[in-house]
C-alpha cells in the first residue's frame, strides 16, 4: 500500500509542482497531495499517543485516511491552489465513481440506483447460485458514507418519505441522522 500511494504522491507533485509562485505554496500542495491520497500525519497535528493507540484500536478502521478525507473536503471551500485542486479532485472521483458504477450495474442488466437515500445508493445485486442468497455489494468508504447522511440528513429536514425534522431529537440510531 505504501509503494503505490508514494509511487502515485511523487507523480502528482511532478505534475503540480510548476504552479507554484513560492514556498508556501509548494507546501500547500504537498499537504493537498497527502490529503488526497489518504495521508495524514497524527502525530503531526499535535495528537497524542494516547488519542492515537485509542482511534487505531476502537474508533477508525484507518484514522489518518480518514482524518485526511474530511481535511481534504474543508479544502474544498478554500481558495488557491489546494482548493482548485480539491475541486478537480473530488469531481473527477465522484464522475469516474459514477461512471463506472453505472457500466458496472449496466452490464450485469441491472438499473444503477443514484437515490442517496435508498439502502441500495450505489450498490449492484449479487446471487449466491448455490444458495440463491441475494446481498447488495457498493462502493463504500467515507465519501459514500457523507453523500449518505447529507441525504438522510435532508430527508429529515423536509420530511420526506418516513423521516420528519423530529428525527433529529431521536436518540434511536437508526432515526437519528
Amino acid at each position: 500500500f505504501g509503494s503505490f500511494g508514494d509511487a502515485a504522491r511523487n507523480e502528482m507533485w511532478k505534475a503540480l509542482k510548476g504552479r507554484a509562485k513560492n514556498e508556501q505554496e509548494l507546501m500547500e500542495i504537498a499537504r493537498h497531495l497527502d490529503r488526497m491520497t489518504g495521508v495524514m500525519s497524527s502525530k503531526g497535528l499535535g495528537i497524542g499517543k494516547t488519542q492515537r493507540d485509542f482511534e487505531q484500536a476502537f474508533l477508525f478502521f484507518a484514522p489518518r485516511y480518514t482524518r485526511a478525507g474530511f481535511a481534504l473536503i474543508g479544502d474544498a471551500f478554500k481558495g488557491g491552489i489546494p482548493g482548485a485542486e480539491t475541486r478537480k479532485a473530488l469531481g473527477s472521483m465522484m464522475a469516474g465513481g459514477a461512471a463506472l458504477y453505472a457500466g458496472t450495474a449496466k452490464a450485469l442488466g441491472q438499473e444503477p440506483d443514484f437515490d442517496p437515500s435508498s439502502g441500495n445508493f450505489m450498490t449492484i445485486e449479487i446471487t449466491d447460485p448455490l444458495t440463491g442468497t441475494t446481498r447488495h455489494f457498493g462502493i463504500g468508504g467515507m465519501m459514500t458514507s457523507l453523500v449518505r447522511f447529507g441525504a438522510d440528513v435532508t430527508a429529515s429536514a423536509i420530511g420526506k418519505g418516513m423521516n420528519e425534522p423530529l428525527d433529529f431529537i431521536k436518540l434511536n440510531r437508526f432515526d437519528n441522522p
